[in-house]
């Protein structure tokens, strides 16, 4: 992972922290925001995480309900990098470079519902696809995003517990 991205996610995450997973699991890469999820949702962490599946609007109420200070939304997104490449983008980034999104709401509009109606922080963790077409599994690159990023977002989780050690990061 680029060290400055890792480091802009270390950054952003402050406060009560919500990680909402998108993606279709049926469309190959697509489904990296749910997959990375889905593994997290599994660990004890400090953390909140969700996976929005492929239509977020439809939790909305849950996610506002949470009260975060801080939102990342991680999804598979077009940035015109190479796949598996891994960027943090705020609010204004997505409206202004009209990223692609390929699900039923605009990301852009998402990301400003939420830090409206909650007055949190919202960024985009997003990640450059290799595939979306119909199929299951990541394809190789993003197959190691998705171990670096969970890796990070561990050791980023302060109050997360190495269990082969026992001893707190």
């Amino acid at each position: 992972m680029d060290p400055v991205q890792a480091k802009k996610i270390g950054d952003i995450l402050k406060g009560d922290i919500l990680i909402l997973g998108i993606g279709n699991v049926l469309k190959h890469d697509d489904g990296f925001g749910s997959i990375l999820a889905r593994h997290l949702a599994g660990r004890t962490l400090n953390f909140k995480v969700f996976d929005l599946e492929g239509s977020p609007e439809n939790m909305m109420g849950k996610v506002l309900g949470e009260k975060a200070d801080t939102v990342l939304i991680v999804d598979c997104v077009s940035f015109d990098a190479e796949p598996g490449a891994i960027r943090v983008f705020d609010c204004a980034e997505v409206d202004s470079r009209g990223i692609f999104f390929t699900h039923n709401m605009p990301l852009g509009l998402v990301m400003s519902f939420i830090k409206e109606s909650s007055g949190a922080a919202v960024y985009l963790l997003g990640v450059q696809p290799g595939a979306i077409s119909l199929g299951e599994g990541l394809t190789e690159g993003l197959h190691d995003s998705l171990h670096e990023l969970e890796d990070l977002i561990l050791r980023l989780d302060k109050n997360y517990v190495l269990h082969d050690t026992g001893q707190s990061n």
